[in-house]
């Protein structure tokens, strides 16, 4: 009945030159500065794992880092079972339960965590033989029970549950699906359905196959030595069985022949998420993979680059806009990006090509190259002064086969790059129209202005998790707007039932990524809302509507509603704005029959008093809401606020859901009583 939304270096230096200098010019770059990586140490275990030891007693710290390199395996039809095993390894070994585990971290004082590709732990030194037990217990004798199994399963359902309101996300799964495709593992995406068909022993399967020490490394940094260490990981990892991992046949995913515009219609958005992709191939070691951090830089690395100087200085299309190129073993990823308003979607992408174009036709400039390179030398510098980088290159150097000076020489080799190298890579790796075009926004404002960059004029529309979208379906005749609500009021109990309801008062639950929250709602007639959200007593969020003035309060403090809040405030404190819409100057449209978790639902987009669009679907066959969608500004940009309500029950000859699935949880309410006579004392906004 309800639309239910649960809310949740730079230094600045200063001087004077005391000689003339031309500032026309760039500096010319000086010799590379000579580069001291730092002593490490490095042995193997009998069994394969390679240990790599950086001594630095600054602190008495101890950190390990485990690095299982397998081949990434393609999950299919049970995307998500990599994931699903990285967070259940640390919860239950053959000697310990996940409280145990959780019990022993807590009482050192450390940080531990576990991943599909390893593990990661870092306490204090007069501890760090604890935590290396630990560790080599969760990696060696993994338990794997159902019940832990039961409960990461909901978890990943629960985030899955995020990915359909954020565009990020949504975007994520349509790049990985377009670029890399079906068949290569970097395609996978984890749905509900891929989920389901998930078993334990696909777990257990995956860590018998691609968990071994042969194709490990350990990396162990901080308040130790060799001689220390060294034992202690013989004593705690020696046991661990060297096994024959698994090899993907992998596939070389390439660049689209042109232009393929694929997009998710998130209706009713102020903004389009747009993705410019394409797969590359670049490894850490490559003769271009230098070149390609030189150029990537001056073309989207940061706010002096071109296209944040373009798209964001020069014509105010976004925050930021951005590029780029990943180096990865099997297969990288070009993207440029940005989140730009509705309105200018077109023009910001034809900005991209023009600047993809303009590099990869025209190169770069001396100076644009002499600044980059004092940049990333700066940069390198920095990193090294934090001990992990060194293993980090130490691990790289026998993963990539790289030369052992490598590293030592990195610098020397980045400026030793020629403009003429870097233009080179640009015309061979920048393609600005062999690309993916990636857009989650609305489709009704951008879907004409984007054909022309498609190649063939046809946009692929893909759902949040890239599966194809399906196409409304024209709604049988004699179907109206009206004659869906006047169903949709009549099966909850009739307008004559509802018009006699004067208050409600709805206490329940939400259970979801954020604990178990207390959640209380109240509305009364004409237009009151009073809705608080308590976590283990204390407040989190209190919203109040008198039906003239409101005001939000919570742990950042309090404010009053806003100017386009208030517009609609009445219209979020109805009882059922559906039985009223004229009343509240809402507009609606009927815009045919959509599918939705395989059942046909009536889609009807509301435009509010403010001008916002929300959106409700209307089961065919039972006449219920199944789903609202409205899309919320928030200090982080638009968001899209999705629930679904179910479970609907009688109370008093009037059906309510006491179910509703949120982008945070489920809300389960326990009571909703009707006609109480509450006062309006509870409507307080001072």
């Amino acid at each position: 009945m309800k639309k239910y939304i649960v809310i949740l270096f730079i230094g600045l230096i200063s001087g004077q030159m005391f000689a003339q200098v031309d500032r026309s010019k760039a500096p010319a770059p000086g010799p590379a500065p000579k580069i001291s990586l730092g002593k490490y140490e490095s042995f193997v275990l009998k069994n394969g794992l390679k240990v790599i030891v950086v001594s630095n007693h600054k602190l008495p710290v101890v950190s390990y880092n485990l690095v299982v390199d397998a081949d990434p395996v393609l999950e299919g039809n049970k995307a998500g079972y990599v994931e699903l095993f990285g967070q259940l390894l640390s919860r239950g070994t053959k000697s310990r339960s996940k409280n145990q585990i959780d019990e022993e971290v807590d009482l050192i004082g450390a940080d531990f965590s576990t991943s599909s590709s390893g593990a990661y732990g870092k306490s204090l030194k007069r501890h760090h033989e604890k935590l290396l037990a630990l560790m080599a217990d969760v990696i060696i004798n993994p338990s794997f029970t159902q019940s832990e199994f039961d409960k990461v399963v909901k978890q990943l359902l629960d985030g899955l549950s995020t990915v359909k309101t954020d565009a990020n996300m949504i975007a994520d799964n349509l790049i990985n699906r377009s670029a890399y495709g079906k068949s290569h593992p970097y395609g996978d995406v984890a749905t509900d359905s891929t989920v389901a068909k998930i078993s334990l022993d696909d777990i257990r399967n995956y860590y018998t196959q691609n968990f071994m020490p042969n194709i490990s490394y350990l990396a162990v940094v901080g308040d130790v030595t060799k001689e220390e260490v060294q034992p202690l990981i013989e004593k705690y990892f020696g046991s661990w069985a060297k096994g024959t991992p698994a090899k993907s046949k992998l596939t070389a995913p390439q660049p689209p022949s042109s232009v393929q515009i694929v997009m998710n219609d998130r209706a009713g958005s102020a903004q389009s998420t747009i993705r410019i992709v394409y797969p590359i191939q670049n490894k850490i070691g490559d003769p271009d993979f230098i070149r390609l951090r030189l150029l990537n830089n001056i073309l989207g690395g940061g706010a002096t680059a071109r296209l944040f100087m373009n798209l964001r200085e020069k014509h105010g299309y976004t925050y930021g806009a951005y590029s780029s190129i990943t180096a990865d073993k099997h297969v990288g990823l070009f993207t440029a990006s940005a989140d730009v308003r509705t309105e200018v979607t077109d023009s910001a992408i034809y900005q991209f090509i023009y600047e993809l174009n303009k590099i990869s036709t025209q190169g770069v400039t001396e100076e644009e190259l002499t600044n980059t390179k004092n940049e990333l030398t700066g940069k390198f510098a920095i990193g090294l002064e934090n001990p992990q980088t060194v293993a980090t290159f130490a691990i790289n150097i026998d993963r990539y086969k790289l030369p052992k000076d490598y590293y030592s020489n990195y610098l020397t080799t980045l400026n030793a790059i020629t403009l003429e190298e870097v233009n080179e890579v640009a015309k061979k790796y920048i393609l600005p129209y062999n690309f993916y075009l990636v857009i989650v926004g609305d489709r009704s404002a951008v879907e004409k202005k984007i054909m022309k960059y498609d190649s063939d004029e046809k946009i692929t529309f893909l759902d949040h998790f890239a599966a194809p979208a399906a196409e409304l379906k024209a709604v049988p005749s004699g179907v109206t707007l009206q004659t869906v609500i006047d169903k949709y009021l009549t099966t909850l109990g009739g307008k004559d039932k509802i018009s006699k309801i004067s208050d409600i008062i709805m206490k329940g639950k939400l259970s979801g990524q954020f604990g178990v929250l207390d959640i209380t709602s109240i509305y009364k007639t004409p237009y009151k809302k009073f809705e608080t959200i308590f976590m283990s007593g204390s407040l989190v969020q209190k919203d109040v509507f008198d039906g003239t003035q409101g005001k939000t309060d919570g742990m950042q403090g309090g404010r009053p509603y806003d100017a386009e809040a208030l517009k609609d405030a009445k219209v979020n404190a109805s009882l059922v704005f559906e039985s009223e819409m004229d009343q509240l100057g809402v507009q609606g449209t009927l815009l045919g029959i959509d599918l939705l978790d395989g059942k046909d639902a009536y889609k009807v987009q509301y435009v509010m008093p403010s001008g916002k669009k929300s959106f409700c679907w209307y089961s065919v066959k039972t006449n219920l809401l199944m789903k609202t969608s409205t899309i919320e500004k928030t200090e982080q940009g638009s968001m899209e606020v999705v629930n679904y309500p179910s479970d609907y029950r009688e109370v008093n000859g009037v059906l309510f859901p006491f179910t509703v699935k949120t982008m945070f949880g489920d809300v389960y309410y326990d009571t909703i009583e009707i006609n109480t006579g509450v006062k309006d004392d509870v409507f307080n906004t001072k």
